[in-house]
């Protein structure tokens, strides 16, 4: 008799995330459903593509007390501890214990949003890893000056 094969018996995991970028009126959110196995390099892309930019610039996590993004040699010459590798983590990992996180895109521009996670679901092996639910309202353009530059822009 062949040996059994060990099986992941853990369900696959989505989460349901607000994502709102912080100090603009009219407020800005999305809403998007994503799997728990993705990276937070492959959440920077979600990110990216559901607030409309085109990932011109830095950007990086903040979950808890831990950065993840990308390293730069900017890092250690400003003291800080380098940023844990953005490829490497997944969400369902780093996420487990935190109800809020946050990003932060274009350090010139300074756009910090604050990501909730709303709901923690059970997936079926048919459901997409990434889903766009909900939105409201235009994301500021790319280097439209921050958010005095889109204030006046509006």
């Amino acid at each position: 008799m062949p040996a059994k094969t060990p099986t992941n018996t853990t369900p696959q995991q989505m989460l349901q995330l607000r994502i709102t970028l912080l100090n603009v009126k009219p407020p800005v959110r999305r809403r998007v459903l994503v799997s728990a196995n993705l990276t937070f390099l492959q959440l920077h892309k979600v990110i990216q593509a559901a607030m409309g930019w085109e990932d011109y610039h830095l950007h990086e996590f903040e979950v808890g007390r831990e950065r993840i993004g990308t390293n730069s040699k900017e890092d250690s010459f400003l003291g800080d501890e380098p940023a844990l590798p953005e490829s490497k983590h997944r969400l369902g990992d780093m996420l487990a214990n935190h109800k809020k996180f946050r990003y932060w895109y274009d350090f010139g521009d300074d756009w910090w949003h604050e990501i909730a996670i709303e709901k923690r679901l059970d997936a079926s092996p048919d459901d997409p890893p990434v889903r766009l639910i909900d939105g409201e309202n235009a994301c500021p353009p790319e280097d439209c000056g921050g958010i005095h530059g889109f204030e006046r822009l509006l």
